[in-house]
């Protein structure tokens, strides 16, 4: 978990939270990012730099392939994990 977004996580403990809970609203909303502005409460401008944001922490390509598939499995045991 760590190793997939562990970037984020500390980008998060530096600056506030809002990387991973856009990630985890950005999931729910299964990737569309009008969707995921409007349960953010941002403009959708504010949503982009936050993708950008993240994609610099995690690479140009974790919206893809396989790893998006481990970016989001991470972030599922890091709220089971957290809630604990």
């Amino acid at each position: 978990m760590r190793r997939t977004i562990g970037p984020v996580l500390d980008y998060d403990a530096r600056r506030g939270g809002e990387l991973t809970r856009t990630l985890i609203v950005f999931f729910a909303c299964d990737s569309s990012l009008n969707r995921t502005a409007e349960q953010l409460y941002v403009h959708v401008n504010t949503l982009y730099q936050r993708i950008d944001r993240i994609t610099s922490l995690l690479g140009p390509h974790w919206r893809g392939g396989d790893q998006v598939l481990q970016v989001h499995l991470a972030l599922k045991i890091h709220m089971v994990l957290s809630a604990k």
